[in-house]
């Protein structure tokens, strides 16, 4: 089953999403794109103060962070702040399709998202 396709929130290229990404994947990397390192708590907060239409729980937002991270989309170790990779650049861009990636972790690839 392929991925879905988005635009990013300005219109930008087409982004190529994978199986494995969550609703609320994009927001999380257009948030670290726009504002910088973020901890998956300040992530949160600032996804309900924009009025993102879903609330999310810390733990739901820590757990995205931890894919994106395994796929290497973003820097995370669990503990500090979110930080957008080059990788994490390429696909808000439009540059990168998400399918392409291999987790970076050691899991067996490609998982349905759980959001």
């Amino acid at each position: 089953m392929a991925g879905r396709d988005s635009t990013g929130p300005r219109g930008g290229a087409m982004r190529r999403h994978a199986e494995w990404m969550g609703k609320a994947d994009d927001r999380i990397l257009e948030l670290l794109q726009t504002d910088g390192p973020k901890t998956p708590h300040e992530l949160r907060d600032e996804m309900a103060a924009r009025g993102t239409g879903t609330v999310y729980q810390r733990t739901d937002i820590e757990r995205r962070c931890e894919r994106l991270a395994a796929y290497g989309l973003i820097a995370y170790d669990g503990y500090g702040k979110c930080e957008r990779t080059a990788l994490g650049e390429r696909y808000l861009l439009g540059e990168l399709d998400a399918n392409e990636l291999d987790r970076s972790d050691g899991s067996p690839g490609r998982g349905r998202a759980r959001d």
